[in-house]
């Protein structure tokens, strides 16, 4: 089965293209760019699939243009995995760094996403920064795959099948959070979201071009119920995350 990388990569953020492609010509995977959408100091207004309201009772929050330019562009790639003839499809940001062993275990795990014996899943996060509530379903290389209740944040590198990036691209007319967020509650809800652990990949020590939440200014964007909004977006995603692990421990 096929797999083909889409590095999504700002105009003019050429040292971080090139450091991303030296690394994906290790792991010998077909890959594309997809230029970035820019939201940099674009008010909100400017992105029509943007619901304020909507993201505001579910985030306590405006999102800023740089959130909505970073989902919108995980959108666009894939679409260009779409219309590739590729069978899964790598969403990768520009900032992302191979770790320790991963160029040696990306092709064995790969062929295990691929294979008969993995569980049906839609995305696999494979730069996951935590471990929290999951299920180890099997080793493979060194790498623990885990069945991701709690999907992980960050999206530095999201594997994803057909269906998964159709879907993608059909809820980014209507956009309401981050598209981390998004995954994690799209994931959790569906119980068909993977995890690698330790990860291939990690977020770089430099800041995200086309996310830019270093940038944003959502302490003057919240609302008074920003609180209360996270809490209840965390403990029942949690709560719904462990009732997908427990059911899958069975009785006893």
């Amino acid at each position: 089965m096929t797999v083909g990388a889409f590095l999504i990569n700002l105009e003019g953020s050429d040292t971080r293209r090139q450091a991303a492609v030296a690394q994906l010509e290790t792991l010998g995977l077909d890959w594309l760019r997809v230029p970035a959408v820019d939201g940099r100091g674009l008010p909100v207004s400017t992105f029509d699939a943007y619901d304020d309201a909507a993201a505001r009772r579910y985030m306590g929050r405006s999102m800023t243009g740089g959130e909505i330019a970073c989902h919108l562009s995980h959108a666009k790639a894939a679409q260009a995995f779409l219309d590739s003839d590729h069978a899964l499809g790598l969403v990768l940001e520009d900032d992302f760094t191979l770790t320790d062993g991963a160029v040696e275990a990306m092709g064995p795990v790969l062929d295990w996403l691929s294979g008969d014996n993995a569980p049906p899943w839609e995305l696999v996060n494979l730069g996951a920064h935590k471990r929290k509530i999951s299920t180890p379903f099997a080793e493979v290389a060194g790498r623990t795959v885990l069945r991701a209740h709690y999907f992980p944040m960050l999206g530095t590198a999201i594997l994803m099948t057909r269906d998964a990036a159709a879907r993608l691209v059909a809820d980014s007319a209507h956009i309401t959070c981050p598209v981390d967020n998004h995954y994690r509650h799209w994931q959790t809800r569906t119980g068909r979201g993977l995890s690698v652990w330790p990860p291939l990949f990690r977020a770089g020590d430099h800041p995200s071009d086309i996310d830019a939440r270093t940038q944003r200014a959502d302490k003057t964007q919240r609302r008074s119920t920003y609180g209360l909004a996270k809490q209840r977006r965390l403990w029942v995603d949690k709560a719904i995350a462990m009732a997908h692990k427990l059911r899958l421990a069975g009785p006893g």
